[in-house]
């Protein structure tokens, strides 16, 4: 079968942390990485986040088609202290950002758009499993690492007992959280976009997939990919 050319992007703020982690799961991918295409775009990040990806560009950017590194930053950034009571600035900040990178994305010839976040960590075998599902957008239960709490939990939505008792391999979804997700290049030439929203921009790009007539998927599978939470 003829592999198809992706594009990965997420926004970047003081990343320090994943970010290493999150670059070696992307190279360490079962799946030709000269088809794979690397797009961050930082935002108000005071940490060694960029360098360490500057690093990670000179190093393999032969291996894949491209890495792009850009900036874009806000005037007064709201401080990510991971309390969900004053996120509100953050999720329109970060739905401005996403918009951003699929306004990159639509630049490129790629047929899928790989959004995932710069602190969740795939497996070699994330990419293959999420386009062998041929969903319009499809996504994983991602088990969630609380490092300062040593505990899991599930996101985007989801919890054990919701996923024991789907029998399907793939079911449908109402909300995506926004972690990790595979987006066909249709649902974004149909004008799917991030929007700002109390429970994440996920949620806002979710809403905006249902007006456009699109439906959520996820699979089961629970060791495609993690989250990898830190204090901020």
């Amino acid at each position: 079968m003829q592999k198809t050319k992706i594009f990965i992007g997420t926004p970047i703020r003081n990343s320090e942390p994943t970010i290493i982690q999150f670059l070696n799961h992307i190279n360490e991918l079962n799946y030709p990485l000269n088809l794979i295409g690397i797009y961050l775009l930082f935002n108000n990040s005071t940490d060694e986040s960029k360098n360490i990806s500057l690093n990670f560009k000179k190093q393999f950017q032969d291996k894949f088609r491209f890495i792009e590194i850009e900036e874009y930053n806000f005037d007064n950034p709201p401080i990510d202290s991971r309390e969900f009571c004053d996120r509100e600035p953050i999720y329109k900040n970060l739905a401005i950002l996403h918009n951003k990178i699929i306004d990159r994305f639509l630049i490129d010839k790629a047929n899928y758009f790989l959004s995932i976040d710069s602190d969740t960590l795939i497996s070699p075998d994330c990419l293959m499993v999420l386009l062998n599902s041929k969903k319009p957008l499809i996504t994983v239960p991602l088990k969630v690492c609380l490092e300062s709490e040593n505990s899991r939990q599930l996101s985007n939505f989801l919890t054990m007992p919701i996923l024991e008792n789907k029998k399907e391999i793939i079911f449908e979804i109402d909300t995506w959280g926004g972690d990790c997700g595979l987006i066909h290049r249709d649902m974004v030439i149909a004008g799917v976009r991030w929007q700002a929203h109390p429970q994440g921009e996920g949620v806002g790009f979710s809403m905006s997939a249902k007006d456009k007539g699109f439906k959520l998927y996820c699979r089961k599978e629970l060791d495609l990919a993690q989250h990898k939470m830190f204090k901020k």
